[in-house]
């Protein structure tokens, strides 16, 4: 996404909409080594779906062409991961990497937020929350402080530690989900299979269920 890269496993990301003859009634990512496909259903018959692929950054997939490459790679797939990429008009790929945390958001009567100051991998879905959990956060602090490096100063400390957290875990959860070695794959799987639900669930719980309108204000 942005410089400063972190040593973690580099991939690139395809994503798309498209449309199949079931619409699942689920949403669902499949890991297999270096690589991994996910969908949710929309409205009608279309589904948003991405997948992700451990290879250099921006290789090119011409020839053959992505959908090609896609289905060389997914087309013996569950079900409805081939008929998705077949019935998708549209592709677009993005590389991703990982911005390490860094504090200073603001200068003078500049700052930074979203992903200018906080980016992380979509592992966790926290992206544009964190971007308008902060924009809600620093209005607090405009409102409390007025508009001044008080308020930026702040608002900065109050938000990072949170944001660090997710940028960490994200990138962890990436790792994680697209290694290759297959000893690490097979310890991997032991250790989810066997991991009780309610912890499996825990991380993605405790961000899903966080109100920035109950943070207090320093």
């Amino acid at each position: 996404m942005l410089e400063i890269v972190n040593q973690s496993t580099e991939a690139n990301l395809w994503r798309g909409v498209g449309t199949v003859s079931n619409l699942p009634e689920y949403s669902c990512e499949t890991w297999g080594p270096g690589i991994r496909f996910g969908f949710y259903p929309l409205h009608g018959n279309f589904v948003g779906w991405w997948a992700s692929i451990v290879e250099e950054m921006n290789e090119k997939d011409d020839p053959p062409g992505i959908k090609e490459k896609l289905l060389s790679r997914f087309g013996n797939w569950h079900a409805p991961i081939p008929e998705l990429i077949q019935n998708t008009n549209h592709i677009i790929k993005n590389h991703i990497s990982d911005r390490k945390p860094i504090k200073k958001w603001f200068s003078e009567k500049a700052v930074l937020i979203g992903d200018a100051a906080h980016c992380t991998t979509p592992n966790l879905g926290q992206g544009a929350n964190m971007a308008m959990e902060s924009a809600l956060l620093l209005a607090r602090y405009f409102e409390k402080y007025g508009v001044n490096e008080n308020a930026f100063s702040k608002f900065e400390h109050a938000q990072f530690y949170r944001t660090k957290n997710i940028n960490l875990q994200s990138l962890m959860i990436g790792n994680m989900s697209q290694i290759s070695n297959p000893i690490a794959i097979s310890i991997r799987n032991f250790i989810l299979r066997n991991l009780p639900y309610n912890l499996a669930t825990q991380t993605y719980d405790k961000h899903y269920s966080y109100s920035v309108n109950t943070t207090e204000l320093l």
